[in-house]
């Protein structure tokens, strides 16, 4: 009799074991990239099957695991400044879980993600750097693959995200400030940008590209701007002037604009830097109280910009 109960305890035991439920996802810590990065290192190459399958954005794939080719790798064309969800849904039971790796061209591990009680899985990867990275796809317990398993893995992109970086610069020696726009592909590169302006200066980072359309106030307050070279143009306000600086910067990543604000008020049409003209006085309101004599070469002149004597 001890004997048969000995017998029928064993066999009882593993059909325990089997009812156990199965642990629920979890999300992915840093000791797991941890752990998946030396898990890479050990495991090496050969254990993982590189499929010669062309694998990005636009080309999801279907494909097969084997119980000789339990363990995949795709390359993939990362590009710095986008992100991707990457999506692996296989027909194997729940309980043999599912996970992916991503290792950028260095080959460190980036993200990962797994589903211990699920054959679906996804993660979200930033790619900082352009090159081959690589997705590694499998269930976790790959060991008990003993059939034919399918599954598909799939991304779903996301482009350059354009930004216009501005900054308000107040340069040494200067008694108005420069404005500055720059158009951008992502936040890392604004901060690089602010990076070669003094610390003391203004930044904001505008979603979009900077020749976007930009409404400003409707109140006149006038101010006589310049814009990279150009000639003193008046704007209707300061908000104007800035949303045209922006403009003259355009929407291509890595071009840009500057300008100033000259004076406030509206530019004026008189040109004061004219040799053949040698002004005593700027205003009419001066000249009345300034009296002078010209050369005999030289006439005198009188009108809205000031009075002084003329070469012509």
């Amino acid at each position: 009799m001890k004997t048969w109960f000995l017998i029928l305890s064993m066999l009882a035991a593993p059909l325990a074991v089997g009812c156990a439920s199965d642990p629920e996802p979890q999300a992915s810590t840093e000791a797991d990239v941890a752990s998946d990065e030396a898990e890479l290192a050990a495991v090496g190459p050969t254990a993982w099957a590189h499929q010669p399958i062309d694998f990005d954005c636009g080309t999801p794939v279907s494909n097969k695991f084997t119980k000789s080719s339990r363990r995949h790798v795709y390359s993939f064309p990362g590009e710095a400044g986008t992100s991707a969800k990457l999506s692996l849904a296989g027909n194997w039971a729940p309980s043999l879980g599912a996970r992916i790796y991503v290792t950028n061209p260095a080959g460190q591990v980036i993200a990962t993600s797994k589903a211990s009680a699920s054959s679906t899985v996804s993660v979200e990867v930033s790619f900082k750097v352009s090159g081959k990275h690589l997705i590694y796809v499998s269930p976790i317990k790959f060991n008990q693959i003993k059939s034919t398993l399918g599954y598909k893995l799939a991304a779903s992109c996301q482009g350059k995200q354009q930004l216009c970086a501005t900054a308000s610069v107040q340069w040494e020696g200067s008694s108005t400030a420069t404005y500055y726009a720059q158009n951008v592909g992502s936040q890392a590169e604004a901060e690089a940008y602010y990076e070669g302006f003094p610390a003391s200066s203004g930044f904001q980072t505008l979603t979009g590209p900077c020749d976007q359309s930009w409404a400003c106030i409707t109140l006149y307050k006038p101010v006589c701007g310049v814009i990279r070279d150009e000639p003193p143009t008046t704007f209707s306000n300061a908000c104007a002037f800035s949303a045209a600086v922006r403009a003259d910067a355009g929407g291509t990543v890595g071009e840009g604009s500057k300008g100033y604000i000259q004076s406030e008020g509206e530019c004026s049409t008189c040109n004061y830097d004219d040799p053949a003209l040698h002004f005593v006085a700027q205003s009419p309101e001066q000249c009345q109280l300034v009296k002078f004599a010209c050369q005999p070469a030289q006439t005198p002149f009188f009108n809205e910009c000031g009075c002084g004597c003329s070469d012509n």
